[in-house]
């Protein structure tokens, strides 16, 4: 009786209070409604809505809360149903549905929920009793890994009951949360009592806590005390992009609020990508320690970049939602360097002209981001430079550079990458249109100038190529770990390629598809191993050229020149002036070190200096060589083994 009693007490100091008179001080429809809870409970008539929490680093779905609706047609608000609840001495009905309910949905719905977490709502003065307790064992320690409890803070427990309550879900292995902190009994010492692996700030504390500094400052410590103690802190109930920008800066771990995700009858997996770019932008500006000014860019169709930069603007946005012009130009200054990138949003299609633009930004981030699912046409005009940074286009968009200006992009960073994608990522659409000169300078350790790490699609029409390369390990055009498929045409691509290990047209660690047609080709290249045109580790390579002059000048101690070092090469070059010159200990010129080498020269010209000590069975195999049509000259060694003129192999 003492402890009924005391659970009683504690209820009446909650938000949950009940008075002795409580009903007859209700109104007709308050108490309609205290009757529609009581059928809400006996026929267990809840459901439940999920609201994601999301990563302040990238803005992907990190966990999502189970906020309790009810399944009738006159529906009762969630806090109208605790308050009824508590007032017939029910709320540990509410509690054992919750549980049930939410655990018995997270089962059905694995697949999407995926990695992520479910936050499901208990009032920790509410007991359950031994019996109930038991009933919910075997669900919540099945779902241990996904399941975090959130804790109220509106009822003091005593210390005996908070740690029966810790040591219960400890037990299960289950983490906990603390919501609402900043308000009711919330302080330093009853977070240290409840020491919780999660700590949702209240929404009092961060509604326009942009204009106040005094919340800056007080959220600040909490976030700071939190990380201090190995505690994630969530940011509960933005709604502005102003108060997203400002808990992002002041280092909050989590966010979760109407601006980022509404809570929905079914799992969001991921949040609009508008939202997801802001918080990516937000959350660079605080590892870069930078203070951002923005131009939002449509109320105009040109943009002066010496304007912006006496300003002191940082970045350009284009494609926000009342953009009056889609199409912009951004007119710069020839030679005049800007501390200015660009920022594309998700989901922009347009026409983004460049004249005379000088752009920078910090090492290892992109001077033109382009966002998820967008459409983009850069027109060059005039000299354009990217400095340091290169041009980001993730797997869902689409970049095509036409014009007849030049670019050059000038890198200089331990990995980078000049138009593309990052090292762990897939690009997308690439099409060259241009009539000017790309020209991509790189230092560093490890460089991508055309492709990603893991592949996208290369379509090169037409244009003017320079590459400078001085890496460690590099690809020039085409990916490191994925399969790619490159077609070139109607171009000239000249290259000094000095790489340790690296293709210079391919993929490093996988399959290769090459089409080069109706252009020319000259090539230095010297490092250790290297595929020139190729894959140096793929298990296969496609080489087809037609009506191309091919200059190959390479020396390492293993390499190719045309197809793949370590697999199976197929090539048929076809009206094609081919010129190579090859030495190294481990040198070749057609195919790899494997049998599986089928290659067809036809109405060619084919001029072939090689200075190797593998013999020559090692690298070319007679049965596997067809040359129609051809004049060919190989040298090996000072030595001339081949000099055919319409004959058949």
């Amino acid at each position: 009786m003492q402890q009924l009693q005391e659970q009683l007490d504690r209820l009446k100091s909650s938000k949950f209070s009940v008075s002795d008179r409580a009903y007859e001080n209700l109104n007709p429809e308050e108490k309609s409604q205290y009757h529609l809870v009581s059928k809400i409970l006996d026929e267990n008539l809840l459901d439940y809505y999920f609201q994601p929490i999301v990563s302040a680093v990238d803005g992907s779905v990190y966990a999502y809360e189970a906020l309790m609706r009810s399944r009738t047609e006159s529906k009762v608000p969630p806090l109208n149903i605790i308050k009824y609840a508590a007032m017939q001495d029910r709320l540990s009905d509410v509690e054992r549905a919750t549980f049930l309910n939410v655990l018995e949905f997270i089962d059905g719905h694995l697949s999407a929920f995926g990695d992520a977490m479910v936050f499901i709502n208990s009032i920790p003065g509410v007991g359950l009793g031994e019996a109930r307790l038991s009933e919910l064992d075997t669900p919540l320690a099945s779902h241990a890994d996904k399941v975090v409890i959130e804790l109220t803070e509106e009822a003091e427990l005593k210390d005996s009951e908070l740690d029966n309550l810790k040591n219960y879900f400890d037990k299960l292995g289950i983490n906990i949360a603390v919501d609402d902190y900043g308000t009711g009994y919330s302080n330093v010492s009853n977070l240290l009592r409840y020491m919780p692996d999660f700590v949702k700030i209240d929404r009092s504390l961060l509604s326009d806590i942009n204009e106040y500094t005094q919340k800056q400052h007080f959220v600040r410590e909490i976030i700071d005390f939190c990380h201090d103690n190995g505690i994630k802190a969530l940011a509960e109930g933005v709604e502005t992009d102003e108060e997203l920008h400002t808990v992002i800066k002041l280092g909050a771990d989590l966010i979760q609020g109407y601006y980022t995700a509404k809570p929905s009858a079914s799992v969001v997996r991921q949040i609009d990508e508008k939202c997801r770019a802001r918080i990516k932008q937000f959350h660079q500006e605080r590892i870069d320690g930078n203070s951002k000014r923005v131009h939002v860019a449509g109320k105009t169709n040109r943009i002066s970049l010496s304007t912006l930069a006496k300003d002191g603007c940082t970045d350009i946005i284009i494609g926000s939602d009342d953009m009056v012009y889609k199409d912009i130009s951004i007119i710069g200054t020839p030679q005049m360097k800007t501390d200015i990138h660009l920022l594309i949003q998700p989901e922009y299609r347009g026409t983004i002209t460049l004249e005379d633009v000088y752009f920078t930004n910090v090492k290892n981030r992109p001077g033109i981001d382009i966002g998820e699912n967008a459409s983009v046409s850069l027109a060059l005009v005039g000299f354009n430079t990217l400095y340091r940074c290169g041009i980001q286009v993730p797997d869902s968009s689409k970049l095509v550079i036409e014009g007849e200006g030049s670019l050059l992009i000038d890198l200089d960073a331990a990995e980078s990458y000049a138009i593309g994608n990052d090292f762990k990522s897939h690009n997308g659409e690439i099409v060259f249109n241009q009539d000017g000169l790309i020209r991509v300078k790189s230092r560093g350790k490890s460089s991508i100038c055309i492709g990603s790490g893991m592949g996208g699609i290369i379509r090169i029409n037409r244009g003017e190529y320079n590459f400078d390369v001085d890496t460690e390990s590099s690809v020039c055009i085409g990916s490191v770990f994925g399969m790619v498929d490159i077609n070139i045409t109607t171009c000239r691509i000249d290259g000094e390629f000095a790489s340790s290990v690296g293709t210079f047209i391919g993929s490093m660690e996988n399959d290769a598809s090459i089409s080069i047609t109706k252009s020319s080709v000259s090539l230095y290249d010297h490092g250790e191993t290297l595929a020139a045109i190729g894959t140096l580790r793929g298990a296969m390579a496609y080489l087809k050229t037609r009506f191309i002059s091919l200059t190959l000048n390479v020396m390492a101690d293993a390499s190719t020149a045309l197809g793949a070092l370590n697999g199976r090469s197929d090539l048929d070059i076809s009206d094609t002036h081919l010129k190579v010159d090859a030495s190294g200990k481990n040198a070749l010129v057609f195919g790899g070190y494997s049998e599986d080498s089928n290659i067809v020269l036809a109405n060619s010209d084919i001029s072939v200096k090689i200075r190797t000590t593998l013999e020559k069975e090692t690298f070319a195999r007679e049965e596997n060589i067809k040359i129609n049509n051809s004049r060919t000259r190989i040298i090996v060694n000072g030595q001339e083994v081949e000099h055919t003129v319409n004959n058949d192999f």
